[in-house]
């Protein structure tokens, strides 16, 4: 019962498992009752939907779902859907009792609200990374496309999303994804979309893009890039984070992406967001800053004279352990850049911070503030000072690590910072 605190009265009162007996054994509407109030049930309520799954109410929802009646089967696609938000033991569980090829079906072929039931129940499934391959499998990324393109207003904001989180952990879908078009359908829908769809279309076209350099070019290349830095400077404060997540993976080794950045102005947002924005929203935005910065001077200078030095060096100084990874590396790609970018950085104070994280931070905070003090000692006088602070200027690591730094750190680091799940 602790683990139900949560839950509503009626399901700490035991009213699952009768539910459950309806769906297996009752009439035909006491079935499709049955399923639709389980669904209702785990409606913002992870506790609920926790339990509905304990007490083994997902294969009789599946098998409804396969062999119902028409509306018994929007019912239990849309309990499923339910079960599986935000909860990856029911999305796996439903995907093992064979859900996905008749939801694909439902949105192949199925009225408008099937159809909305289906994407809505596989969108949720989709946070699954092995329902994910599943649904490629089975074929179902260009139905979630057809909806994109056609669907009505509800049904593309829920496509958009499902395909953005088929694309998050998934290389070979992204490949699916792009291939089937979907690209500049996601860019209309953030330059005409409501605000719901813009956001997620921007979800997802960032997960297109992870170390998608085809997909990458062809987002900027289409048009993605100025409605997305519009979309930045609204006021959809929760959101910005998932935008920022897709300008970091658009700059991501593409130089004519990042001068197209820098230029439709997303410099000056992304430097508000590093100084005022949530812990997630610092994070992302000082990674996007400095991919930004990657190779491109105009940009490193920019982020520079917005004030970005002060914020990133409070975050190395006293922000959570993965800001402080985020930070060091941003100031480590402005002080590559250029010898006032290091001396701005170094009257900040960010020698200190630095010196300390290399002597006892984590593993990869070392390694980002040890190569952020190397670059900074490419100036004597900035040299001479980490040294007299204890600091290292060790050439070994620029030259072992540096060089060979950016390919892992998008393959590997570079993930946990630019996915975003929603």
């Amino acid at each position: 019962m602790n683990n139900d605190a949560g839950s509503t009265p009626i399901v700490r009162e035991g009213a699952i498992l009768p539910l459950v007996v309806l769906l297996q054994e009752g009439f035909d509407e006491q079935k499709r009752f049955a399923a639709y109030a389980l669904g209702s049930l785990t409606v913002t309520n992870e506790w609920n939907r926790a339990a509905i799954g304990r007490d083994d109410a997902i294969a009789p929802l599946v098998a409804l779902l396969l062999s119902g009646t028409d509306k018994q089967k929007e019912e239990a696609a849309y309990a499923l859907g339910g079960l599986a938000t935000e909860n990856d033991a029911n999305s796996a569980a439903i995907g093992h009792e064979g859900a996905i090829s008749s939801l694909l079906e439902f949105l192949r072929m199925g009225t408008d609200a099937q159809k909305g039931l289906s994407v809505y129940a596989l969108r949720q499934l989709a946070n699954n990374d092995e329902n994910c391959v599943a649904i490629g499998h089975e074929d179902g990324i260009p139905p979630l496309v057809a909806l994109l393109r056609a669907g009505t207003g509800d049904q593309r904001h829920e496509a958009a999303c499902a395909l953005g989180n088929l694309a998050r952990n998934n290389a070979p879908n992204r490949v699916m994804i792009a291939r089937d078009g979907a690209i500049p359908s996601l860019i209309a829908l953030i330059r005409e979309g409501t605000d719901t769809q813009k956001i997620y279309a921007a979800y997802a076209l960032g997960n297109l893009s992870l170390e998608n350099e085809e997909n990458s070019e062809t987002t900027g290349r289409e048009g993605a890039i100025s409605p997305l830095v519009a979309l930045l400077r609204t006021e959809l404060e929760e959101q910005k984070d998932i935008v920022a997540c897709a300008l970091a993976n658009l700059a991501f080794v593409n130089d004519a992406n990042r001068e197209a950045i820098g230029r439709e102005g997303a410099i000056s947002p992304l430097v508000t967001l590093l100084r005022a924005g949530t812990d997630r929203q610092m994070e992302v935005a000082a990674i996007a800053l400095a991919n930004l910065a990657v190779y491109n001077d105009a940009n490193s200078t920019a982020i520079v004279r917005e004030g970005a030095v002060s914020s990133l060096v409070a975050l190395v100084r006293a922000g959570t352990n993965t800001q402080k990874v985020r930070a060091a590396f941003a100031l480590m790609q402005l002080a590559d850049s250029n010898d006032e970018n290091r001396v701005t950085i170094a009257k900040e104070g960010a020698i200190p911070p630095l010196v300390k994280l290399d002597r006892m931070g984590t593993s990869k905070q070392k390694q980002f503030a040890a190569l952020a003090l190397e670059n900074l000692a490419k100036n004597d006088a900035i040299s001479t000072t980490i040294a007299l602070q204890g600091g290292s200027t060790r050439s070994s690591l620029r030259n072992g690590m540096f060089q060979n730094f950016w390919k892992p750190f998008g393959s590997s680091a570079t993930k946990k910072v630019v996915h975003h799940s929603v």
